[in-house]
């Protein structure tokens, strides 16, 4: 008998056969009432939707919450902001003193989402909760926090007709779980006597906690909470460990999985929804899960941003994504309503993590059954008690297609057989209506750049679009200090308490510019009121990491009140982080000041009020969008603007797998908000090889370090160059692992090798990588020569050593060798180019005894004239225009040989910090510069070397001094 088992088993397995259930459901014996799938809306991640244009904003909530549509969520719970960082920012408080409870803040996009939900489905559920508090309650367990939220439900119902169905009596995932007696006498007290006797409390909201649902247990031995707590509330419900126990089954209070990720949406989020709220009713009778998140709607570069059920995050498009998981949620809710009963005769385990369930109407014989099959299946079904035997409807999804009618099922006697094929999602119902909703999409765009704000268009309490809190609550305010019009103003006055801790929450105000975390060359400008404290603007904003929003600023350029300033590496308040420090002479704190940021390359500036204050060169991070920030104080920043600078370097980024990159080996992928482009490749095993082929003269790997890194050699142009360690504690995403040396202009290229060893304090070997960037202008401080071609009446011996392209490939070692003593060098632009200097350098000096420069212009003319060269001589001339250039040699002592024949444009652009104007910042750039040689190279000598002659003389300054 065994053996015939081991054999049915064999077969069942190598011949994909179906295993087969028999479920016999009767309609009369009903379980709990479904209380429906929810979305949870907090954290910061719902941010930018109110920002979307009509009509793809209301698209976009018809996905949501039109029943019937797309994932219909039944219930909406909303984050209770605080102005503390909660995740992927920090959300707007209604209350910001305890002067403000009795006519609160109802500008909130909270509610407004809402007050969405609400008009499209009047019956939605809503609900609220709390993650952090303002200062003024003196902490979580008071009768002040008490009063704060009971005055956010009066903020709904006041500022938006709406009516709070539910309270969170807790912290979100505190693990000291519910204050029972607060629960009791005072948070219970405060709604009965502001008129909100009708508002449940659900508690406790817990997460990894070695005894959950504990509160339960006190509800069974205390009768007064238990008339005030009306569910319990527990996230992640993954396992028999998190399960309620029998006892606390039989108590009878709803049970909520009132947390679970919807994980960036894709199909396993969606199978993950009906696989959940089957298993949760069948191990526990747990009756509703709620996911969070229901929008991906916050800024790029914020931590925890690919978590949505859907995604719509460039409000300046209009762009938006329907994912699979809004309709795996959707199996569920268009064909039950909170109300419908499950009937536990009905519900079940299949092959692996296959489950099905099944829920009847509350007073007719209509019924749905919801099915995840992990394997194929094959699910006989026998209805009796009442249950519809009419036609069957049947929706089905699978990775490559969601949400699809099939043919319908006619059952006989009372009996049907559907067979599931693997990894599917089955919904089978007796109702109609459900429908695969779709709208028209506007097509995505990036944002657009550069971009200025002045806050003039708004009125004082907007938040001005695109615009992201993460640490503080930022609103358009009246200007301060003698200034009319309005101004950005950071509003809450001390920190706060932030969740999880009855600590403060220590991080610096911050709020994010919208814009690209693949921003490289630019600069952000911004006029700032210090009333008190310190201010800040930042370039190159990291990605963030869990809870720690501020400590990923960027390069930050801090101002305080009494003129001393910092220039800080993502950590404003880490001593450690600071690259640079002064004070500002002269300075008057009671005035109105402007502070910008500029970053080309590893070079960054900082100026007050147009005077160039500092200059640091670092290379930590090359890219990451703008923000600005500062103390907890009320201080205004106005007329903020962020615009791309070209300096002597640009670079353009791209991920890290662009189509002509090549790898070898094992190489993953994985995705996160936290990476560059919003995913990584890695691998450690040894011997696999990433390449970048790129054109330009340097190029950079973009990567992450942490603890679990290892090794990699590098190579340029398949030339060994070194090893670097990728390990790092903490972990630093988005920096530069490797860059090159300046290479000639052309085609390169960097392979990266894993070695597959480690440091001993590393946990593993791996190489992660997130993006690459080259550089794009070519033409070094000008030089019109380098995107030129170069050809030669001869070169030495015809050896391809000695040819005329070495003349303009930016490298001094290389060099022309004519064969001949008289002899020309040309260069073809392939356009009209005007230029009015030359420089030559030759080889041996003296070799050269009378030439002319000459411009092509449909015949060859002289520009000017010369006789001996040197080892290097720069011919100024009035400005000329043609196609080509050239150097012809009429007599010299041996055959010619030029290292590099390079054609200026003019002389070279007074303005060195490219800020559209010559001031003192620009005399400081020169100035440091001074009697400094060898400018050759990228970013030589700052751009000072305005006569291209390879040195900062009096020649340079007499030029900058016109």
């Amino acid at each position: 008998m065994f053996l015939k088992k081991l054999v049915f088993a064999f077969l069942m397995i190598f011949c994909g056969c179906a295993s087969a259930v028999t479920v016999n459901v009767n309609g009369t014996v009903v379980g709990r009432a479904f209380e429906g799938i929810g979305a949870v809306s907090a954290g910061g991640n719902s941010r930018l939707l109110i920002d979307y244009p009509e009509p793809y904003r209301s698209y976009v909530l018809d996905f949501l919450f039109e029943p019937k549509f797309g994932a219909n969520f039944h219930h909406l719970k909303v984050e209770i902001g605080s102005g503390q960082n909660s995740t992927s920012g920090s959300e707007p408080c209604h209350a910001l003193s305890a002067s403000e409870i009795t006519n609160p803040n109802s500008e909130n996009y909270e509610l407004w989402l809402m007050s969405e939900a609400i008009s499209r489905n009047p019956n939605t559920i809503l609900d609220c909760l709390m993650w952090g508090v303002p200062k003024w309650t003196g902490g979580y367990w008071t009768q002040n926090t008490a009063n704060y939220l009971t005055s956010f439900i009066k903020a709904a119902h006041d500022g938006w007709g709406l009516n709070i169905d539910w309270i969170g009596g807790c912290i979100n995932e505190d693990g000291g779980g519910a204050n029972t007696s607060w629960l009791k006498y005072n948070l219970r007290p405060t709604l009965n006597a502001a008129g909100y006797s009708s508002v449940k409390i659900q508690s406790e909201e817990g997460k990894n906690d070695s005894l959950p649902w504990t509160l339960l247990d006190e509800c069974m031995s205390d009768s007064a909470l238990n008339a005030v707590v009306d569910a319990v509330t527990y996230h992640y419900i993954e396992d028999a460990s998190k399960w309620p126990s029998a006892a606390q089954i039989a108590w009878g209070k709803p049970m909520w999985d009132s947390e679970q990720q919807a994980s960036g949406g894709d199909w396993s989020s969606a199978k993950n929804a009906v696989r959940t709220m089957n298993r949760d009713y069948i191990m526990g009778r747990v009756t509703k899960i709620e996911l969070w998140c229901p929008i991906d709607s916050a800024g790029e570069g914020v931590f925890l941003t690919d978590t949505g059920v859907m995604k719509a995050d460039t409000p300046w498009s209009g762009n938006y994504t329907v994912r699979p998981a809004i309709w795996g949620v959707a199996h569920y809710n268009q064909f039950a309503e909170p109300g419908w009963k499950f009937i536990d005769s009905g519900c079940g385990n299949l092959t692996g993590n296959g489950n099905y369930a099944f829920l009847k109407h509350p007073t007719t014989g209509d019924w749905s059954m919801i099915i995840y099959a992990e394997s194929a299946e094959s699910i006989t079904v026998n209805l009796a008690g009442g249950l519809s035997t009419g036609t069957i409807h049947v929706w089905k999804s699978t990775s490559a297609n969601q949400f699809v009618q099939q043919a319908d099922i006619i059952p006989t006697g009372g009996s049907f057989t559907i067979n599931c094929s693997a990894d599917s999602l089955y919904s089978l119902t007796t109702t109609t209506g459900q429908q695969k909703g779709n709208h028209p999409n506007a097509a995505a765009s990036a944002f657009p750049y550069p971009y200025s704000e002045d806050f003039e268009s708004y009125t004082a309490g907007d938040m001005p679009k695109y615009f992201s809190d993460m640490q503080g609550m930022f609103q358009v305010q009246n200007c301060k200090g003698g200034r009319s019009g309005l101004a950005l103003q950071q509003m809450v006055p001390q920190i706060g308490y932030g969740w999880g801790t009855e600590t403060e929450y220590r991080e610096q105000m911050m709020i994010v510019i919208p814009g690209s975390m693949s921003w490289n060359d630019y600069e952000i400008s911004t006029d700032v009121y210090i009333e008190a404290g310190e201010v800040y603007a930042a370039v190159r904003k990291g990605h963030s990491s869990w809870m720690s929003t501020g400590l990923y600023c960027g390069y930050a350029f801090v101002l305080k009140k009494d003129g001393d300033w910092r220039l800080c590496f993502d950590n404003t308040q880490d001593s450690t982080k600071m690259l640079n420090r002064g004070t500002v002479p002269g300075f008057d704190g009671s005035k109105w000041h402007n502070i910008k940021l500029r970053c080309i390359g590893e070079r960054i500036d900082a100026y007050v009020d147009g005077v160039h204050v500092c200059r640091v060169i670092d290379s930590q991070r090359f890219a990451g969008n703008a923000c600005i920030g500062g103390s907890s104080d009320l201080n205004q920043y106005d007329n903020i603007s962020v615009k791309p600078v070209t300096g002597c370097i640009g670079w353009e980024m791209v991920n890290e797998r662009p189509p002509n990159a090549s790898y070898t080996g094992s190489w993953w992928t994985f995705n996160g908000s936290w990476y560059v482009f919003g995913d990584c490749t890695y691998s450690d095993i040894a011997a696999a090889t990433a390449t970048f082929p790129f054109y330009g003269r340097m190029g950079q790997v973009i990567g992450t370090t942490r603890n679990d890194c290892g090794y990699m050699d590098v190579y340029v142009d398949n030339v060994y160059k070194t090893t670097i360690d990728t390990y790092s504690n903490p972990a630093v995403y988005g920096g530069v692992l490797y860059q090159t040396q300046e290479l000639p202009l052309g085609n390169h290229t960097i392979k990266i090798v894993v070695t597959g060893q480690k440091r001993t304090a590393s946990a593993n070997e791996l190489v992660i990588l997130e993006a690459f960037s080259s550089t794009t202008n070519h033409e070094i401080g000008g030089n019109l020569a380098l995107s030129a071609t170069a050809s030669a009446s001869s070169f030495y011996q015809n050896d391809p050593t000695w040819g005329a392209n070495k003349v303009n490939d930016a490298n001094y070692t290389s060099r022309w060798n004519s064969y001949t003593n008289s002899c020309w060098l040309e260069l073809d632009f392939g356009r009209q180019v005007t230029f009015a200097s030359a420089r030559l350098t030759e080889y041996e000096n003296n070799r050269i005894t009378s030439y002319r420069i000459q411009y092509y212009d449909g015949a060859w003319k002289d520009a000017c004239s010369g006789t001996t060269v040197g080892d290097s001589k720069v011919d100024a001339f009035p400005a000329v225009t043609g196609t080509k250039a050239r150097l012809y040699i009429d007599a010299a002592t041996n055959v010619p040989s030029i290292y590099e024949f390079e054609v200026y444009a003019a002389r070279g652009d007074r303005d060195l910090d490219s800020d559209g104007e010559i001031g003192l910042s620009d005399l400081a750039i020169f100035c440091d510069n001074w009697l400094e040689q060898g400018c050759n190279s990228c970013c030589g000598c700052d751009g000072a070397d305005l006569l291209h002659d390879n040195k900062i003389d009096f020649q340079d300054y007499a030029i900058f001094a016109e």
